[in-house]
C-alpha cells in the first residue's frame, strides 16, 4: 500500500515517543521584573543590573539549577506579583 508524504508523516508523529514540556510560571519571570521584585526585597545589594541578576542565574548543573530557582522564588509573595508575571 502506497501511502502519501502527508500520511506518512502523520503514522510517523505518532509513532515517535514523546515528552511532555512544560513552563513553570516562576520560571518564565522577565529579568527586569524580577529585578525589580528583587529591589523591592531589599535583601541582595549585590544585584544592581539585569546583568549582575544574569550572572547570579548562572547554572552548572540541574542541582545548581534547582538552588537558582529557590533563591527567585523567595522574592514572590503576593498574589499581584504572579499577576504581574502572568501579564
Amino acid at each position: 500500500m502506497n501511502l502519501s508524504a502527508a500520511e506518512e508523516l502523520s503514522e510517523f508523529a505518532i509513532k515517535i515517543p514523546k515528552v511532555e514540556l512544560h513552563l513553570h510560571l516562576e520560571g518564565a519571570i522577565s529579568l527586569e521584573t524580577l529585578l525589580r521584585f528583587i529591589r523591592r526585597a531589599g535583601t541582595e545589594p549585590g544585584i544592581q543590573t539585569v546583568d549582575d541578576l544574569r550572572e547570579r542565574l548562572d547554572y552548572a548543573d540541574f542541582a545548581h539549577f534547582i538552588e537558582r530557582w529557590k533563591w527567585t522564588n523567595r522574592f514572590l509573595g503576593e498574589e499581584s506579583d504572579f499577576e504581574e508575571i502572568a501579564y
